[in-house]
């Protein structure tokens, strides 16, 4: 890949529009890149490797940080790379997130990251920012870390590479050949050895403390038990777990004779039990017999005060009836009919409603005489009303056609016909009148006026419906009051219904009071007759009760003879059959032989169960101790051995053995320019040993140098300022082969150089010039990043870059 075309928008230092036309330096050679410290000449080589991967050369910056601080606010911020590669030309563009103004109105908008990639050929332009990465790296064959590392010879990095220890350096060639997955491997077998040794630990915690568990009362098997618990069991499980067995098989042997024992106590403990139980037996069953005497004579002696409560209520309820019958006989007397008061009212209350309506009727045309009363003042107030509209519509129309008259009277001419009358003598013209009224004044004066004569005459309407329905309202009443009363006058009508409304109202009280008093005595004979029935059934139910009562104690009188009976026959038996006291003493003894081999019998059980579950977990635990002893071991091996642990061997780990292969590599190819660059004096070498070998960290990774001149083998460390920059710029083309031959034997047709010539003497500078001309043959460029004057002289192609004073940004241009 060869730059052709870098041009840079408001990007980092550069604030408006920088075109670098690459084709100006020529096909092959070096060139120096030179400026002002901070003016952004590393920013070129940023530039480019953003346009192509999206990312800076160092990785530390955003994309807040792309965007220039000295651009104006409406410059767009993007880069355009134009490269060469195979013989073929291919563009791609980039732009950063970044703030702008708004196309539209105030304020600013996020304008978001874009990308583009044209192919020589037909094929479409590739647009998304991933995309884009994803074809420059598929047509470079270099990932954004491989590019990075053959393209840009960074001195700092190198020198410390050159100058630290075996700990230091393998972080950066960590860094460089992501070697970290190897530490990753050394970390992960550390950990999974000592998961597996805590297993191990753990399992042998549980078996000593399962086997330091197991109780026996053997004095001989205890002390043996002790014994071992005091080193864990170590070496002695096997026989530990043969004597827990020998330990159960007694503890259940003395079970089972403990439990054979317990059981005969219990059978003849039954035995005597049984004997006892009869015997109880039969005691309970004279105390029930006893009971039941009491009971019976208990309920003998109730009945009997029973019957005599029964006997006397009996009496009572007999007199009581009679006494009900003599009342009812009483109430009988008084019976009167009421069915003649109930049709006396109901006459009543025909003629109160017949006097009622009347009364209604005469209300009623007294309501529509008022009412018609009303509509007649209404209705003079409406004519005059309309009156007085009548007389400004007529006046309105008067004055209009007096105005119409004048108009014509304006236009006359002599001689000429009225077109009005059609004379043609004008002897008396009309007046014009300033002032006079329109038709559409006319108009609404005449609408007013018939809106006016119509409410006079919708009220003219309802005084003449009124009037009718008042005399038919009249007429319809007198002739009521003839049928009801024989009067024609309204006045004697009206006062003689009053007074009969009032005459019939008083009627019916009286009669609601007759049938009221007649309707309760019809009550009492009813309630009364149910009094009887009352003292009937009661006088009835309690004849049938004293009968129950008497034939309930003729029965009790029966059981108390058998009870008593029962009761002397079962005392008589008792007494002849149970001789207790023998067994009593038997039966004490029995019964706390049984509670001590009960408590010897759960107590051997207790430790028989314990021990048993005890030697299980043991077994168990034992089974797995094993492999996991092995594993434990074999994970040491490898952890030790990848973590380079082994005592008595030398300090070399995976990763840093790992890393010894790369160094070789890039020390070869280094050593192939640092003895050019040396006129033949100086090989690096790597030593296996060095103060790391000794014990004081990890070793491998040793860099010293070969004087030949002195024949002497030294420390890289003892090189002057400028020795070390030439061993470290060997170093750093060194790594950029070995970066190229990693990636499938890919070759950059440019590559730039970054500081670091500052400490070089001047034969020194002549040799680092020479090395980096012989590194350009061919076709590549290579590009110098340095500010010493010394170069200015010695190259001649460079780009210059300015930085503005104030906040103008820099600017860069081609020198040749």
């Amino acid at each position: 890949m060869k730059p052709l075309k870098l041009v840079l928008s408001a990007f980092g230092p550069y604030a408006g529009l920088t075109e670098i036309d690459f084709t100006k330096l020529g096909s092959s050679g070096i060139y120096l890149i030179t400026g002002d410290t901070g003016a952004g000449k590393t920013m070129l080589f940023d530039a480019i490797t953003y346009a192509l991967y999206g990312k800076t050369s160092g990785g530390g910056r955003d994309a807040s940080m792309l965007r220039s601080q000295y651009a104006e606010k409406s410059t767009p911020t993007f880069v355009e790379l134009t490269f060469l590669y195979n013989g073929e030309k291919y563009y791609v563009k980039r732009n950063p997130q970044y703030e702008r103004p708004a196309k539209r109105g105030t304020g600013f908008t996020m304008e978001p990251a874009g990308a583009e990639f044209v192919y020589p050929d037909e094929r479409p332009p590739i647009t998304k920012t991933d995309a884009v990465t994803a074809a420059v790296t598929e047509l470079l064959g270099l990932k954004y870390e491989q590019f990075t590392q053959i393209a840009m010879i960074a001195q700092g990095a190198f020198r410390k590479i050159l100058e630290t220890g075996t700990d230091a350096r393998r972080e950066i060639l960590r860094q460089i050949f992501h070697t970290g997955s190897y530490r990753y491997l050394q970390k992960k077998l550390y950990e999974e050895k000592e998961k597996a040794k805590k297993e191990y630990e753990q399992l042998s915690y549980d078996l000593a403390n399962a086997l330091g568990g197991v109780q026996t009362e053997d004095l001989e098997k205890k002390q043996k038990l002790l014994l071992w618990s005091s080193s864990s069991f170590a070496g002695v499980e096997a026989e530990a777990i043969s004597l827990t067995e020998e330990i159960i098989a007694e503890a259940k042997t003395a079970y089972e004779a403990a439990s054979l024992q317990y059981k005969n106590v219990e059978l003849r403990l039954e035995e005597i039990n049984k004997i006892f139980n009869k015997a109880e037996d039969a005691a309970k069953q004279i105390k029930q017999w006893e009971q039941k005497l009491q009971n019976f004579k208990f309920k003998q002696k109730k009945t009997e005060e029973e019957i005599q409560t029964l006997t006397e209520k009996n009496n009572a309820a007999q007199q009581n009836l009679e006494q009900q019958e003599a009342a009812l006989e009483e109430l009988r007397k008084d019976l009167v009919d009421t069915a003649q008061f109930s049709v006396a009212k109901v006459q009543a209350q025909r003629r109160q409603d017949a006097v009622g309506k009347l009364l209604e009727r005469v209300q009623k045309g007294k309501q529509i005489k008022q009412e018609l009363e009303e509509q007649k003042a209404k209705f003079l107030a409406a004519d005059q009303e309309r009156k007085k509209q009548r007389a400004i519509h007529e006046n309105l129309y008067d004055s209009y056609l007096s105005g119409q008259a004048g108009i014509l009277a304006q236009n006359l001419q002599p001689g000429a016909p009225c077109p009005v009358c059609g004379s043609v003598d004008h002897v008396r013209l009309a007046f014009l009148a300033v002032d006079f009224p329109d038709k559409k004044q006319v108009d609404a004066a005449k609408k007013l006026l018939d809106a006016k004569n119509a409410a006079a005459e919708k009220i003219s309407g309802e005084i003449e419906g009124l009037h009718k329905q008042f005399e038919d309202e009249q007429q319809a009443y007198i002739a009521e009051g003839r049928k009801l009363f024989g009067k024609s006058s309204v006045k004697e009508i009206y006062l003689t219904a009053q007074e009969e409304q009032h005459k019939i109202a008083e009627d019916i009280k009286t009669l609601d009071a007759k049938i009221t008093a007649a309707e309760k005595l019809q009550k009492a004979m009813e309630q009364q007759q149910k009094n009887i029935e009352a003292a009937k059934k009661n006088f009835t139910v309690g004849q049938q009760r004293l009968q129950e009562k008497n034939n309930a104690l003729a029965q009790l009188e029966g059981q108390i003879k058998q009870a008593e009976e029962q009761v002397t026959a079962l005392q008589s038996s008792r007494q002849e059959d149970f001789a207790l006291e023998p067994v009593q003493a038997e039966r004490q003894q029995l019964t706390e032989a049984k509670r001590l081999l009960l408590q010897q019998s759960q107590k051997l059980y207790a430790a028989l169960e314990s021990n048993t579950k005890l030697l299980q977990k043991a077994v168990h635990t034992q089974k797995k101790i094993k492999p996991a002893e092995k594993r434990y071991q074999w994970l040491y091996a490898l952890s030790v051995t990848a973590n380079g642990q082994i005592t008595g061997k030398r300090k070399l780990d995976l990763e840093t053995y790992i890393q010894t292969h790369y160094f070789d590599r890039i020390i070869s190819k280094a050593n192939s320019r640092f003895l050019t660059m040396t006129n033949g004096q100086y090989e690096l070498r790597r030593d296996d040993e060095g103060e790391s070998a000794k014990g004081k960290g990890q070793s491998g990774l040793e860099l010293n140098v070969m004087d030949h001149y002195s024949g002497r083998v030294r420390s890289v460390k003892t090189l002057s300022g400028g020795e070390s920059f030439l061993a470290s710029l060997a170093l750093a083309l060194g790594l950029a082969d070995e970066v190229q031959e990693q990636a499938g034997g890919i070759r950059l047709d440019t590559m730039f150089v970054d500081e670091g010539f500052g400490s070089l003497s001047e034969e020194a500078l002549q040799q680092a010039v020479k090395a980096l001309q012989n590194l350009s043959g061919g076709d590549r460029l290579v590009g110098i990043i340095s500010h010493v004057n010394e170069l200015q002289e010695v190259i001649e192609k460079k780009i210059l870059v300015v930085k503005e004073r104030g906040l103008g940004g820099s600017s860069a241009a081609i020198s040749v």
